[in-house]
């Protein structure tokens, strides 16, 4: 197994600055498993309520998709598929346990896919703890679920699905999809955030076969089953957020977990050969460090979590984390193009938010500059995926300057694909070489009291008479 990883930061601060920001670029592109594949376990979740069947074509889309996303497992994975209303239901197999996939198994599980109805209301808690309870007897395989739904979660409170995703983060990571135009992206942004997967919207019922296949072929293809951010800081120095930045923007913060006074973990989900940025933002304090060399504020690592270990396995050396303290006051503050650039992917996201919103509300005006600005961006930063999906909300007569016009008609499929489409990003330019060192403050002459010489300011003591030279 192969990860590289490099960290990217401005560590040039002056004494009154009190932010250090880091971009952790890790490479795992050449990460490879061994012979035999890693044991994987899969639930495939499908929303069943009753407004699956507006229009009938839309729970038949469903039936075939989760067909097509059985027929992509690969033999030996241990498979279920739940059925969700308003409760949660093991559809097949028919036992409280999951099927071990081979083909006779999967023509079961088609025919039982086959059979599902729309019928009751929506409790995605439910649906994740059941997928819990099944994963949780396979706790050496990289477990995964996909969960589908084309509404909103009013069968529980909010309460309740914080509850259910406090209960199964860490137990598995899931994908989610909504399909129609009555759900709530910032509803699956919130599963998927703590189930380290993503979210996304099917524009077309046509599209949800190929969609689904791609995520188990995707979930096939992972070789750890859970990877973690190791953060070390030294006195003085604490952690103030932790996140995933490219390909999409996933908070880690919340689930951080303490090792001790000084380090915590942060986890990421499960690996395939993968090439993630991760954004770190650290306070830093002066007191008391040298000026004008590196000082180590902290370390940060890859871990890979065990089943049966209680301490994560470290992944690799650590990467120093480094401040430059100078008294000098900058003219304006100063980041690395990384962390720069994803600033501005954030930036990017919360204008495209703001700008769907305006346009749910009917404030065309405002949409039309919230969103113009995003396409200013999504254009100059290379965006293109987001681009596309602001482009069918308006019509773009200047990306540079970000002149667009609202669309006469806004499909609403098209407004919830743009809001899940949010935390996409692109990957950071290379970062610019790091500037020359600075130069010590030149010291005047020092000249002994003993004999009257001069020595040069770097000079502590005279070379002839010894005494420590003053002035």
């Amino acid at each position: 197994m192969e990860f590289r990883t490099r960290v990217n930061s401005h560590r040039w601060l002056s004494t009154s600055e009190r932010q250090l920001s880091v971009v952790l670029e890790v490479d795992a592109t050449g990460l490879i498993g061994g012979d035999v594949p890693p044991a994987a376990a899969e639930v495939i979740v499908v929303d069943c309520s009753g407004s699956m069947s507006l229009p009938p074509t839309k729970i038949a889309a469903a039936r075939r998709a989760t067909a097509a996303a059985v027929d992509a497992l690969r033999d030996g994975v241990r498979f279920a598929l739940v059925q969700g209303t308003d409760t949660a239901r093991l559809l097949y197999p028919r036992a409280a346990q999951m099927a071990t996939a081979n083909a006779a198994s999967r023509a079961e599980a088609r025919r039982a896919a086959a059979d599902m109805i729309a019928s009751g209301g929506t409790a995605m808690g439910s649906w994740l703890l059941l997928a819990r309870d099944l994963l949780a007897a396979h706790p050496g395989a990289i477990r995964h679920a996909i969960l589908l739904t084309d509404g909103q979660n009013v069968g529980e409170t909010p309460e309740q699905l914080a509850a259910a995703l406090r209960e199964c983060a860490g137990e598995f990571s899931c994908d989610a999809r909504g399909i129609g135009a009555d759900w709530d992206p910032g509803e699956l942004h919130r599963i998927t955030t703590a189930l380290r997967g993503r979210a996304d919207a099917v524009r077309a019922e046509a599209d949800l076969v190929g969609d689904f296949a791609g995520m188990i072929t995707e979930a096939m293809r992972k070789v750890l089953p859970d990877v973690r951010i190791r953060v070390e800081t030294r006195p003085g120095t604490r952690i103030r957020f932790v996140k995933q930045v490219f390909p999409t923007e996933i908070e880690l913060t919340a689930e951080a977990v303490a090792l001790d006074e000084h380090t915590a973990e942060f986890a990421t989900g499960s690996w395939s050969a993968d090439l993630r940025h991760f954004h770190l933002g650290l306070a830093v304090h002066p007191d008391g460090a040298p000026r004008h060399t590196d000082v180590q504020v902290g370390s940060v690592r890859l871990a890979a979590a065990r089943p049966g270990r209680t301490r994560a396995e470290p992944l690799g050396a650590a990467q120093p984390l480094l401040v430059h303290w100078s008294a000098a006051e900058p003219v304006a503050r100063q980041e690395d193009p990384a962390v720069e650039h994803y600033l501005g992917q954030a930036r990017l996201r919360q204008l495209v938010l703001a700008g769907c919103e305006a346009l749910d509300q009917g404030d065309r005006n405002r949409a039309a500059n919230l969103l113009g600005e995003a396409v200013q961006l999504a254009s100059s930063s290379g965006n293109t995926e987001q681009l596309t999906r602001i482009g069918r909300l308006v019509e773009i007569l200047d990306a540079a300057t970000g002149q667009v016009r609202i669309r006469d008609r806004v499909e609403p499929v098209d407004l919830l694909a743009a809001e899940a489409g949010s935390v996409l990003s692109v990957i950071a330019p290379a970062s610019a070489p790091e500037p020359e060192p600075e130069p010590e403050p030149v010291r005047p002459d020092r000249r002994c009291a003993c004999c009257d010489l001069l020595w040069p300011g770097s000079a502590n003591f005279c070379e002839i008479t010894g005494q420590e030279l003053t002035g």
